[in-house]
């Protein structure tokens, strides 16, 4: 006997919408963690000698520290230039603030914020620090409220060599490859090579001695050493490896590198010993160079690190094997897009910089689909269960028929070959059409049912200057929304046509707005919205949400000053507008809105609904994805027959449970919610029947009352149970 059947149906509806009042009001706050894809994209590596410990530079602009030979990172914060003097004094270049407690908290510099520094250096005798733009060089000292600012060109790196400062130039400088400072960056000296050198790659200091490597106008690289400081180098050999900077300077070797190919040679002669490549082109000593970029960071105890081609590599063992570490403590990539397959509930996920990923699991574990280093705007799946389309920064759209496994590159026949990749910043799937439609920014949408030719629809755009597409939209009703951008005349405006009409039939929706619109979204009733993050004309109206009813003429401001970027209608009637940094919004009205993003971080990027697993979802721009569940009062009606149900026991569980329930054969999945309708753990699995008996861990999950829900075939059951500590 349930429960259930002894309380009145008044009392349980009556319980039913308390428990909605406070799933409501949970839905604000409760917003829960899921761990995204894996995928810092790593610029840059480098050594911190005097704490013995390595700094990591993210493409994002973010800055890390590892004390403990990289097993784990701490932020230093958002700027990819720091100086570091002695175990403890960082200055960051970018925002001219210090630290003096190796990063974790900082202090501000009288430098003025208007200079952009992009590198420093830090006296250890005086301790001055001085600081280069790209068009000004400024000075101060660590404790002082005065800054000195100059103006100078040229300068790429500075350094501090014991007793001086060392400003290297760029290669077309007609001041010499350096300059250099005795008196804390007062006073600047044109620095001088030995013949035929030039250029000189941030120099390292040992034992009173600066080693740098040089260029020979034969293009053979040399080894200088400087004694003085920098005031003068003298010429130590010349290498029979084509390596192009310094990395290290130890006891017995000197580590060079040469594009992604890291060497190491005798502080007393030899020949390059190659420690890893990945390099192309061979040279006579067998040493080897590499059109790819990459840096490196040495530590004590054989410990060597590389950066290269956005990804890191660890040697434990001077070089001899290498591996893949995990980023603990590095924030993830940013999730530029979201799309969420209502058949199996796949989550496929762009990023900002490390390429496709997807999971199957509800965000449990992820696949990486390839794109490595790209930006991944915009996804969409097709007809088949199989075929997924990616539209990828700098070359273009791609289609794949197994899954993501393999991909192809899908040129337009209306595109020039050159212009071919252009920048495709929409994807939709068209049911109607039964094709997929594709929004070439500079030039049209196009459709085409697999990619092998193109049919435009002719968006009225006035000049092909700048994009003049800002954004696309494909309703459930069928529209497509196009919003419209006419740099030459300074004018923008929205329309939309069916996918299947000629280009003669696109209409204007609406009047002038104050701005482009970055997102669309039009509701049941027909009513159309429009985000506009961006007022340029501030005359027609502030930035914020605009709503229109066609044939209304005329857009109506229903939400000021917020600045949407992405627009979002779920099935209970939330519309929720996405800010990248000014949080989240949602209206259960469609003119009140109210913050619902106390619990995400404060750098947003993407949003959709997930219609398989009745969940909200928003990317992130370093902490990978949040989570939503739209669910109200769970399985608060009767529930289902006991022949229909699945089996749960122990019930009471405390922590394992087995489910059980006949099966045709094939895959299924189970899935386990609370009473706020939160998914708390899911499973995919595969049997061939006619039973199956498939145990849960749930470990982990608080006590109370739960449902397990089982997909099996095209049946859908579930079962409450209760878990106890």
């Amino acid at each position: 006997m349930r429960l259930a059947r002894f309380i009145p149906l008044p009392v349980r509806l009556l319980l039913g919408l308390l428990l909605y009042c406070q799933t409501a009001e949970a839905q604000s706050v409760e917003w829960t963690a899921v761990r995204g894809p894996e995928g810092a994209v790593v610029s840059s590596i480098e050594s911190w000698d005097d704490r013995d410990a390595v700094i990591l530079r993210t493409s994002r602009g973010w800055t890390y520290r590892s004390d403990d030979r990289m097993r784990s990172w701490t932020a230093l914060g958002s700027s990819r230039y720091h100086a570091f003097a002695g175990p403890d004094t960082v200055v960051s270049a970018l925002g001219s603030k210090v630290s003096m407690d190796g990063g974790l908290t900082w202090l501000e510099s009288p430098i003025p914020d208007s200079i952009f520094g992009r590198t420093a250096a830090i006296s250890r005798r005086t301790g001055t620090v001085v600081l280069a733009s790209r068009t000004e060089l400024a000075r101060w000292t660590i404790g002082s409220q005065e800054a000195k600012v100059f103006d100078e060109r040229d300068i790429t790196s500075l350094t501090w060599t014991g007793n001086a400062f060392l400003a290297t130039l760029d290669a077309d400088s007609e001041r010499g490859p350096y300059l250099i400072s005795s008196d804390d960056g007062l006073t600047w000296l044109p620095g001088v090579l030995p013949a035929g050198r030039f250029g000189l790659e941030h120099p390292i200091e040992r034992d009173g001695t600066l080693w740098a490597v040089s260029q020979h106008t034969n293009n053979r690289p040399s080894i200088l050493r400087s004694t003085d400081g920098g005031f003068s180098w003298q010429h130590d050999r010349t290498l029979g490896c084509g390596a192009s900077s310094l990395v290290d300077v130890l006891d017995t070797d000197l580590i060079l590198a040469a594009g992604a190919i890291l060497l190491a040679v005798g502080r007393s002669g030899g020949p390059c010993r190659t420690l890893i490549s990945r390099g192309r082109i061979t040279y006579p000593d067998g040493a080897g160079s590499s059109i790819s970029r990459a840096s490196y960071a040495t530590l004590e105890g054989g410990l060597i690190a590389m950066a290269d081609r956005g990804q890191l590599r660890v040697s434990r063992d001077s070089g001899q094997t290498w591996d893949l570490p995990q980023l603990s403590g590095v924030h993830r990539s940013g999730v530029t897009t979201i799309h969420a397959d209502p058949r199996d509930g796949s989550w496929w996920v762009g990023t900002e910089t490390s390429g496709l990923f997807r999971s199957r699991d509800g965000g449990i574990n992820w696949d990486y689909l390839g794109f490595r280093g790209s930006r991944v705007p915009a996804i969409a799946t097709g007809r088949d269960p199989r075929e997924v389309w990616a539209a990828v920064d700098h070359t273009g759209l791609h289609r794949s028929i197994d899954d993501g496994l393999s991909w192809s590159s899908v040129r337009n026949n209306h595109l020039d070959p050159e212009q071919s990749n252009g920048i495709v910043r929409g994807l939709e799937w068209s049911a109607e059409t039964q094709s997929v439609l594709a929004t070439w920014s500079i030039w049209d949408v196009f459709s085409s049912p697999d990619g092998a030719e193109w049919t435009p629809f002719g968006v009225p755009a006035r000049s092909r200057i700048d994009p003049p597409i800002w954004g696309s939209h494909l309703a459930q009703t069928g529209w497509l929304y196009v919003a419209m951008l006419y740099p030459m005349s300074n004018e923008w405006e929205v329309v939309r046509k069916q996918p299947a009409a000629p280009a003669s039939a696109w209409e204007k929706i609406g009047g002038d707005l104050p701005g482009p619109a970055a997102a669309f979204l039009e509701d049941k009733e027909g009513r159309v919205y429009a985000g506009v993050p961006y007022a340029f004309d501030p005359d027609l109206g502030p930035a914020g949400v605009y709503r229109v009813s066609p044939p209304d003429t005329s857009w109506t401001l229903i939400h000021r000053d917020s600045r949407p970027e992405s627009l979002l209608r779920t099935p209970d009637g939330s519309l929720w507008a996405l800010q990248e940094f000014g949080g989240l919004l949602r209206s259960t009205d469609g003119v009140t809105f109210t913050n619902a993003g106390t619990g995400l971080p404060d750098c947003l990027e993407s949003i959709t609904y997930d219609p398989f697993w009745r969940e909200v979802l928003v990317g992130t721009c370093h902490n990978g994805l949040f989570s939503l569940a739209l669910r109200t009062a769970v399985f608060t009606g009767p529930e289902e027959s006991s022949a229909t149900q699945p089996g749960v026991f122990p019930n009471p569980s405390r922590g394992t449970i087995t489910v059980s329930f006949p099966h045709s054969g094939g895959s299924y999945s189970i899935a386990v919610f609370d009473l706020l309708g939160r998914r708390i753990a899911f499973e995919m699995s595969s049997a061939s029947g006619p039973d199956v008996y498939h145990t849960l861990d749930l470990s982990r999950v608080s006590a109370g009352t739960h449902f397990v829900r089982v997909e099996s075939g095209h049946s859908n059951t579930s079962k409450s149970f209760v878990v106890v500590r």
